[in-house]
């Protein structure tokens, strides 16, 4: 393990303490270690209190051993098989930090009323019989028996009971991954990637800052703000500064220099997705991994740059009357931002994952294509780029067309969350935007956001033309908290679904190397005529974004 930690570059990016007030009693919180301590048990070959350890026969436990030993790189072979089998998830304190900020601040209220109803019920005898069929309390129960349970949950014929085994289970082996200080060394997976390169230079931003002498909203002026950074503001903050408008991009993101960057997968998901990456459905049927970080999903996505198909373009000009999207203005556009960018094919090396799509496509005779990705023709080979490019080599809107945007003159604000748009005009008819509402949050003395006690101002920007960019899920939540009324905003959101297939392979595969999506099977892309269908690609493999989904 000492020659991985030596690679690791990155700045440690700490997140916020989680919050003070704890909506968990300690007995809901001695239930939920119960069954957190069950998914993630502690193996030992040693009789001892059942209720904390999972004792296995010696010869399964140093069977057991033998194997990992044979799959670890690290020198002490021997005590990293045993630490890892002995862990417990519930001891490491980001592992419970990190259940305090989901349930405190990620979950949504119904969902957490739920669950601290479930974890009530489980503590008391009555519920737990009704739950679990024994009269003691799930924490009362030795760990093998609370194992039983869970088991059983998951084979119910109630949807309830597979809900919850869902839920909870899910919920601790994604924290534990992120978390384990033994998992990633067990899998050999460094901190950072092999292929790490140093960056280039990076574009030096700067951010209005606003003084902390009043409690008065600061006014700030401006021709045009953009609300949100991504990939479509940020095209939108070039365009019009170079046309010479006094543009202000703001976003309630922060910008991370590649020093920081990728982040680690504890660390990341608080800093860089909406919601901390659990953002859900109302029926929790659907998640959706939105960038909420300078640069927006451009920031978190994986290099793939695929242009409009001729078929959704003909669909959304033909049924809805959007003819500019069949217009050659329309493809010029699309080109232009490709080619700044440095979108192609070329210096693209498949790893496992992606060369297995496209010879298997070959093999079947399905169609099958590389993948442009927006790198400017160069290799780029980290598969850790959703938590961040460290290398500068992804061309995203903090490397091309937010720079752009700065140097034609446009000015930029990070950690200012809009409340609401500002309307001039009493009626109606005659009402127009007049600018934006909210409360910028400066960081902290160390630079970064984690500390206690940092300036919040609230902030009024005035401009005649407000563009909101902050995605199909935020952009309608600000329209409707800021007054307006049409029964169309945020109705008409489509989300396509993504199910996931994997295998375990004989060799070793180190699947976070190299890119992460460079091919797609497009076989079955058209299955009704109408350009519906569905398409293979290659999932990001770092451990918490994948491990979760195993039994």
């Amino acid at each position: 393990m000492a020659a991985m930690a030596e690679h690791v570059r990155q700045i440690p990016s700490p997140l916020p303490a989680p919050p003070e007030h704890d909506v968990l009693t300690a007995t809901q919180w001695g239930v939920l270690t119960a069954i957190a301590d069950t998914v993630i048990p502690s193996l030992t070959p040693l009789e001892g209190n059942r209720l904390l350890k999972h004792p296995l026969r010696k010869e399964i436990y140093e069977a057991s051993c033998r194997r990992l030993e044979q799959q670890c790189i690290s020198s002490s072979h021997h005590n990293l098989a045993a630490g890892y089998l002995q862990e417990l998830a519930t001891t490491q304190s980001e592992f419970r930090d990190g259940i305090r900020r989901l349930i405190n601040i990620h979950l949504p209220e119904d969902a957490r009323k739920q669950l601290l109803f479930i974890l009530t019920t489980l503590s008391s005898r009555a519920g737990a019989l009704l739950l679990t069929g024994y009269t003691s309390p799930i924490d009362c129960l030795p760990v093998q028996t609370r194992e039983q349970i869970l088991l059983a949950w998951a084979n119910a014929r109630l949807p309830l009971f597979r809900q919850l085994h869902s839920s909870l289970t899910s919920l601790v082996k994604l924290l534990w991954v992120r978390t384990s200080p033994t998992l990633a060394r067990v899998l050999s997976f460094p901190r950072t990637p092999v292929h790490d390169v140093l960056p280039e230079s990076p574009f030096a931003f700067g951010f209005l800052q606003i003084p902390s002498s009043s409690d008065e909203p600061e006014v700030v002026e401006a021709d045009v703000v953009i609300v949100g950074s991504g990939c479509g503001g940020a095209v939108a903050a070039k365009t019009l500064a170079e046309a010479g408008l006094k543009v202000m991009v703001i976003d309630k993101g922060y910008y991370w220099p590649p020093q920081h960057l990728p982040m680690s997968e504890y660390e990341g998901p608080g800093h860089l997705f909406a919601n901390g990456g659990a953002l859900q459905s109302d029926d929790s049927s659907i998640a959706v991994v939105a960038g909420s970080v300078w640069g927006g999903g451009g920031t978190v996505n994986w290099s793939a740059s695929l242009q409009t198909q001729g078929y959704v373009r003909r669909e959304w000009s033909q049924k809805f009357g959007l003819s500019h999207f069949t217009s050659s203005a329309y493809q010029a556009d699309m080109d232009m931002v490709c080619e700044r960018m440095g979108v192609g094919t070329a210096a693209i090396e498949h790893n496992k994952t992606n060369q297995t799509l496209l010879d298997g496509s070959r093999k079947l005779g399905w169609s099958a294509k590389v993948v442009p990705q927006n790198t400017r023709g160069k290799a780029h080979n980290c598969g850790y780029c959703t938590l961040g490019c460290g290398s500068c080599g992804k061309q995203g809107p903090s490397e091309t067309f937010l720079p752009d945007a700065a140097k034609a003159g446009a000015t930029f604000m990070e950690g200012f969350e809009v409340h609401e748009l500002l309307f001039e005009g009493t009626s109606t008819s005659d009402r127009v935007v007049a600018g934006v509402k909210g409360v910028w949050m400066a960081r902290d003395g160390n630079g970064g956001v984690a500390a206690k006690g940092r300036v919040a101002r609230p902030v009024i920007i005035k401009a005649p033309r407000v563009i909101c960019s902050g995605g199909s899920i935020a952009t309608p939540i600000l329209l409707r908290n800021s007054g307006l009324s049409n029964p169309h905003i945020g109705r008409h959101l489509h989300l396509h679904p993504v199910t996931f297939v994997g295998a375990v392979w004989d060799e070793d595969v180190r699947p976070w190397e190299g890119p992460i999506l460079t091919s797609v099977v497009n076989e079955f892309e058209n299955l009704d005529g109408e350009g519906y269908g569905v398409k293979l690609e290659a999932e990001t493999m770092l451990p918490s974004f994948w491990l979760p989904f195993l039994p």
